[in-house]
């Protein structure tokens, strides 16, 4: 029974709404054909609002401001973020009579897009956009710290609206190398503001003297940039300047700058000179030069000395620290003249000899090398440096009938000769070893003849019995004749005849020999002139005695010739 009930009632709610729905298109005008009742007005969408700007308002926000929309307006969708694209869904909403709005819970340190749109009962109207980046403003450039008085220093530097907008400065101080954990100061724009993008501030209340480090950054609502430091000092007494001293043949020339005095307070009233040949400064300065002077040439001074140079900058209320420099005065020595090279005759080595200087030389060095040798690949030699007095050198152990290029270097304080004296020269050498050495019989003696060496003074000729393996050089029991001549023979006599020798020949002179050449195993002729006596001499008579016979027998080793 309960079921029953249940599902007439489920049929009935159903005809009716069909009802009702069928009710309601009958009295829907068709579309295209709208037609509006007598008296009524059409809603269209808003048009967009206009003239949107975005403006920091805190750490993690921006105050948005426009221009309300034309035609009926319910509210105002606003959307954000950082990219150019419209999010699908609004971040915040403000009612049809607000004309701005504050986008909070954004991030430093990006560029943020926003819209704005119109909507009403008919939908949303066009968006107007705008954009801006959300950060700290970028650093202070170009800061600098002039002295303003004797207890205030000026600070300059340049900012720049590129990234975010700069709002003001905060200014830090300290004597110490460490940045404040907090400002000293906090300036706003308007009051650093010069002329364009140029600030300026003058610290005061500081102590006379001290050296200062100050630090300035730029600041907004959202955080400060990095701070960008520079140093300064309160300072009634001049910074010291900056001094060059230049040498030259007979005057030492002092010059210096000082910018980092222009504008001080008192200004330079003067610049002290102060000069020594010791690294103690004077106790009082040797010249006093106004403050338009920057540059001065002291007098009486002593070539070849080194000096000290200070500078120190003076006004009404001190002096400067000194800027020392130093210089000397003169001229590097001229070329060393009368440079000459003499081989030895005993040794192959080289005497060089030069000539005194006419200016000041303190050393000399000697230089050498197989020709052709440029001097800047020449060795130099063992003996350097050569004392100043130094009028000569010999070079030992040199190469033997080698070519050298030499060159002589004079030197002082002020550095080297621009140009070496140079000379070429070839040391000796021994003659070479003989060649066509040759020997001929003769009478009791052996005729040599050789090809004469070039070089040689002198020939010199031993000779030994033959031996089975004769020696390349004669032993100490041959017999050595010292031709004392140059000709390329000599006539070795009083050998006994068929006698054979082992012969060497060495050409000499002062340098000394190469060795000897040998010719072994020379044979000497039989002597004409001496000959073995006859044998078994008789004489005999026949007849009367008249005439008598000789006989005899000859030499048996054939000597005789008659």
């Amino acid at each position: 029974m309960n079921q029953s009930r249940s599902g007439f009632s489920t049929v009935a709610l159903a005809i009716i709404l069909i009802l009702l729905f069928a009710q309601t298109l009958a009295c829907s005008p068709p579309v295209g054909n709208t037609t509006a009742p007598t008296g009524a007005q059409t809603t269209g969408v808003p048009a967009a609002a206009s003239a949107l700007s975005a403006t920091l308002a805190d750490s993690a926000s921006v105050l948005l401001s426009w221009k309300a929309a034309a035609g009926t307006v319910s509210s105002y969708d606003i959307y954000w973020a950082t990219s150019n694209s419209v999010p699908a869904q609004p971040q915040g909403s403000a009612p049809s009579s607000a004309t701005s709005y504050t986008a909070s819970g954004l991030t430093a340190g990006s560029t943020y897009w926003f819209w704005v749109a119109p909507k009403n009962s008919a939908g949303s109207g066009p968006s107007v956009s705008a954009s801006l980046y959300f950060g700290v403003p970028a650093a202070v450039t170009n800061l600098q710290a002039m002295a303003a008085s004797t207890s205030s220093v000026q600070l300059s530097w340049s900012f720049s609206n590129t990234q975010a907008a700069a709002q003001g400065f905060e200014v830090f101080w300290s004597t110490t190398s460490t940045q404040p954990s907090a400002p000293n100061l906090q300036l706003t724009l308007s009051q650093a503001l010069q002329t364009g993008t140029a600030c300026s501030w003058t610290v005061s209340g500081l102590a006379s003297g001290a050296s200062y480090n100050f630090w300035v950054a730029s600041s907004n609502v959202v955080g400060s940039s990095a701070p960008l430091m520079a140093s300064g000092t309160p300072n009634a007494v001049p910074a010291p300047v900056v001094l060059t001293a230049t040498g030259g043949p007979s005057t030492i020339s002092l010059a210096w700058t000082d910018v980092a005095n222009s504008g001080l307070k008192p200004p330079v009233l003067n610049y002290l000179v102060y000069w020594s040949t010791t690294s103690l400064i004077p106790a009082t300065p040797n010249a006093t030069l106004s403050p338009s002077t920057l540059n001065y040439v002291p007098s009486g001074l002593s070539a070849f000395t080194n000096y000290y140079f200070w500078v120190k900058a003076s006004n009404s209320a001190g002096v400067s620290a000194a800027t020392v420099q130093s210089a000397m005065m003169g001229s590097v020595p001229a070329t060393p003249v009368s440079l000459s090279a003499t081989a030895s005759l005993t040794s192959f080595a080289v005497a060089l000899a030069w000539a005194a200087p006419a200016d000041t030389v303190t050393e000399y060095d000697v230089f050498y090398g197989v020709h052709p040798t440029a001097f800047a690949s020449a060795t130099p030699v063992a003996q350097n440096p050569l004392p100043a007095t130094a009028r000569a050198i010999n070079l030992t152990s040199l190469g033997e009938g080698t070519t050298y290029d030499i060159y002589l270097v004079a030197k002082n304080l002020l550095g080297s000769c621009a140009t070496p004296a140079s000379v070429s020269v070839t040391t000796g050498a021994r003659p070479a070893l003989v060649s066509g050495l040759s020997a001929s019989q003769g009478a009791g003696s052996l005729q040599l003849s050789w090809t004469p060496s070039a070089g040689a003074t002198d020939y010199v000729v031993y000779y030994a019995p033959h031996q089975a393996t004769p020696p390349s050089v004669a032993g100490t029991g041959a017999i050595k004749i010292d031709t004392g001549a140059t000709l390329g023979s000599y006539t070795i006599t009083g050998l006994g005849g068929g006698t054979s020798w082992d012969i060497w020949v060495e050409a000499d002179n002062s340098w000394g020999n190469r060795g000897q050449v040998l010719l072994a195993n020379q044979t000497a002729g039989s002597s004409a002139s001496v000959t073995s006596p006859v044998t078994g001499l008789t004489v005999a008579a026949t007849g009367s005695g008249i005439p008598l016979t000789v006989s005899w027998s000859a030499p048996a080793d054939g000597s005789a010739t008659g």
